[in-house]
């Protein structure tokens, strides 16, 4: 059986009067997951700040429940590139872009409705992927 796959994305700069209770809703979110799923599979994209967070507390919620059905990759060589047309988006074809089409969860912090973590969201939602944003 496939692992499930769940992406973490998220903007590069935290605000640094939310952070405690982003890495709050982020680890009981994890731990959710790892407790309900036999075998899962954490991809942590984009970068910055929210990437650190992430690879943080998914360590620490791995040693909470002791789990050893979960593996965890940073995704560093992905990139994602739009190009704004008269109004438009347009995606270009990228890495990230597949990943996406292949998992079944993306936990994002959007916190703002511009840049490539924004329409990543988006285009997982248009694609009727389950997504999670933990600014909301």
């Amino acid at each position: 059986m496939p692992p499930f796959t769940v992406i973490l994305l998220g903007h590069g700069k935290l605000y640094s009067k939310t952070i405690n209770s982003l890495e709050k809703k982020l680890l009981e979110t994890v731990c959710r997951i790892i407790s309900t799923k036999k075998n899962v599979r954490f991809l942590i994209g984009y970068g910055g700040e929210f990437k650190e967070l992430c690879k943080i507390v998914l360590d620490r919620a791995i040693k909470i429940l002791d789990s050893t059905q979960v593996t965890v990759e940073v995704l560093d060589n992905c990139s994602v590139q739009y190009k704004h047309i008269k109004g438009k988006m347009l995606k270009s074809k990228t890495e990230y872009l597949t990943y996406i089409k292949k998992c079944d969860l993306l936990i994002a912090y959007v916190h703002h409705r511009e840049g490539a973590v924004y329409f990543t969201l988006e285009y997982a939602k248009s694609i009727g992927k389950q997504t999670i944003n933990l600014t909301e």
